[in-house]
Protein backbone atom coordinates (compact mmCIF):
# COMPACT_ATOMS: atom_id res chain seq x y z
CA UNK A 1 0.00 0.00 0.00
CA UNK A 2 2.82 2.42 0.77
CA UNK A 3 4.17 2.08 -2.75
CA UNK A 4 0.75 2.34 -4.38
CA UNK A 5 -0.57 5.30 -6.31
CA UNK A 6 -3.66 5.41 -4.10
CA UNK A 7 -4.79 9.05 -3.66
CA UNK A 8 -4.71 8.77 0.13
CA UNK A 9 -0.94 8.28 -0.04
CA UNK A 10 -0.66 11.95 -1.02
CA UNK A 11 -2.00 13.01 2.38
CA UNK A 12 0.80 13.45 4.94
CA UNK A 13 -1.40 12.59 7.92
CA UNK A 14 -2.27 9.23 6.34
CA UNK A 15 1.42 8.42 5.88
CA UNK A 16 2.14 9.50 9.45
CA UNK A 17 -0.54 7.19 10.85
CA UNK A 18 0.66 4.29 8.70
CA UNK A 19 4.25 4.83 9.86
CA UNK A 20 3.31 4.94 13.53
CA UNK A 21 1.06 1.90 13.15
CA UNK A 22 3.88 -0.09 11.58
CA UNK A 23 6.13 0.90 14.45
CA UNK A 24 3.58 -0.14 17.06
CA UNK A 25 3.30 -3.55 15.42
CA UNK A 26 7.02 -3.97 16.12
CA UNK A 27 7.56 -6.24 13.14
CA UNK A 28 11.04 -5.86 11.69
CA UNK A 29 9.59 -6.70 8.27
CA UNK A 30 8.25 -3.12 8.20
CA UNK A 31 11.77 -1.69 8.27
CA UNK A 32 12.25 -1.36 4.51
CA UNK A 33 8.88 0.32 4.01
CA UNK A 34 9.61 2.75 6.80
CA UNK A 35 13.07 3.49 5.43
CA UNK A 36 11.52 4.30 2.05
CA UNK A 37 9.12 6.71 3.75
CA UNK A 38 12.14 8.60 5.07
CA UNK A 39 12.40 10.00 1.54
CA UNK A 40 9.06 11.78 1.88
CA UNK A 41 9.13 15.50 1.20
CA UNK A 42 7.14 16.21 4.36
CA UNK A 43 9.33 16.58 7.44
CA UNK A 44 6.46 15.48 9.68
CA UNK A 45 6.22 12.18 7.80
CA UNK A 46 9.97 11.66 8.21
CA UNK A 47 9.80 12.26 11.95
CA UNK A 48 6.91 9.81 12.29
CA UNK A 49 8.97 7.23 10.37
CA UNK A 50 11.91 7.79 12.69
CA UNK A 51 9.69 7.27 15.71
CA UNK A 52 8.33 4.08 14.16
CA UNK A 53 11.81 2.79 13.29
CA UNK A 54 12.88 3.33 16.90
CA UNK A 55 10.06 1.02 18.00
CA UNK A 56 11.52 -1.82 15.94
CA UNK A 57 14.63 -3.84 16.78
CA UNK A 58 17.00 -0.99 17.64
CA UNK A 59 20.43 -2.48 16.84
CA UNK A 60 19.35 -4.00 13.53
CA UNK A 61 17.55 -0.88 12.31
CA UNK A 62 20.32 1.49 13.35
CA UNK A 63 22.93 -0.71 11.65
CA UNK A 64 20.85 -0.77 8.46
CA UNK A 65 20.52 3.02 8.48
CA UNK A 66 24.28 3.35 8.94
CA UNK A 67 24.88 1.02 5.98
CA UNK A 68 22.45 2.93 3.80
CA UNK A 69 24.04 6.25 4.73
CA UNK A 70 27.19 5.06 2.95
CA UNK A 71 25.32 4.28 -0.28
CA UNK A 72 26.06 7.09 -2.73
CA UNK A 73 23.53 5.68 -5.22
CA UNK A 74 20.52 6.57 -3.07
CA UNK A 75 18.21 9.39 -4.09
CA UNK A 76 19.16 12.67 -2.38
CA UNK A 77 15.86 12.92 -0.50
CA UNK A 78 16.34 9.41 0.91
CA UNK A 79 19.94 10.20 1.86
CA UNK A 80 18.68 13.29 3.68
CA UNK A 81 15.97 11.30 5.48
CA UNK A 82 18.47 8.66 6.59
CA UNK A 83 20.88 11.33 7.86
CA UNK A 84 17.99 12.93 9.71
CA UNK A 85 17.12 9.56 11.30
CA UNK A 86 20.71 8.89 12.37
CA UNK A 87 20.98 12.40 13.82
CA UNK A 88 17.74 11.96 15.77
CA UNK A 89 18.86 8.55 16.96
CA UNK A 90 22.01 10.03 18.40
CA UNK A 91 20.25 12.74 20.38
Amino acid sequence: FLQSQHPSMEIPVVKQVIALSLGKLGNIAAMDSLVQLLADSETTVRFHCIAALKQLNYPQVYKRLQQLSQDSNLAPNLQQGILMALTEWGS
